[in-house]
């Protein structure tokens, strides 16, 4: 649910329809009928949700995921989104072929006027909706068989990079003004500071059903799934964990 929480629009969604904030804040009043009391806390990191009845407490983790992006170092493009004026009426590129790379290549259109998606395949990881709304995107150009070699730098900071198609070995300059690397996603995570047991790749491991490894804490969503990734996945599984943490305060009262 964060990540819908902290977006302005939900793909698929209708156009003018309510903003994924909104959204939070409607499944957060659905509750109230519930017998049961919910706290839903939403702060830079995620979204917290506590059920608590009489003194038993009962908490989900429904933080989401990020995308792995950074801006490529040089005094022209130096930290990611934070200097995204400076592309203003430029040519910049996106590495990757994920739907990380597309939301990136889409986002850089509100400043750059063309945006060049560099790939190594001709087979892409986004789904099929976020590469065509790429694809059809007068500003951006997909570009597959692209393997940046090295990159080119002038007085003013990146210039370029030098660009290898694998399937021949030929090289070619192209020339931007910036280029973000958007290779894949994390869990956000981070912030539970190992009070949670995590796998090797920042995932939450559930131990029964939902339940992490601490009793009466459920997770749900993208800080658990690596392979979905959905809303509608995530969703259900949000449901599971309610279900759970019901449940496990039921056989947990005093």
């Amino acid at each position: 649910m964060a990540a819908l929480v902290v977006c302005s629009s939900v793909a698929g969604g209708r156009r003018h329809g309510p903003s994924g904030f909104d959204g939070g804040r409607r499944a957060a009043c659905s509750v109230g009928p519930w017998a049961v009391g919910l706290l839903a806390v939403l702060h830079r990191h995620g979204l917290y949700c506590v059920l608590h009845q009489q003194r038993r407490l009962a908490g989900w983790v429904l933080a989401g995921r990020r995308a792995h992006q950074r801006c490529e170092p040089g005094r022209a493009g130096e930290g990611y989104r934070r200097r995204l004026f400076a592309f203003q009426g430029k040519e910049v590129a996106v590495v990757g072929g994920g739907d990380a790379a597309m939301e990136e290549a889409l986002f850089l259109t509100k400043f750059a006027t063309k945006v060049t998606v560099l790939h190594r395949r001709d087979v892409f990881r986004a789904s099929a909706i976020e590469y065509q709304r790429a694809a059809d995107h007068p500003a951006v150009i997909i570009r597959p068989h692209a393997v940046v070699d090295r990159w080119l730098h002038g007085p003013d900071g990146l210039r370029g990079a030098l660009v290898r198609d694998p399937r021949d070995g030929k090289t070619e300059e192209m020339h931007f003004d910036g280029a973000f690397l958007a290779i894949g996603n994390k869990p956000m995570t981070k912030f539970l500071g190992g009070q949670v047991s995590l796998d090797s790749e920042g995932y939450i491991t559930q131990t029964e059903h939902t339940m992490t490894s601490i009793p009466g804490v459920f997770a749900a969503g993208d800080v658990v799934d690596k392979r979905y990734r959905q809303a509608v996945t995530a969703a259900g599984m949000g449901c599971a964990a309610a279900l759970d943490a019901e449940r496990w305060l039921a056989e947990h009262s005093s």
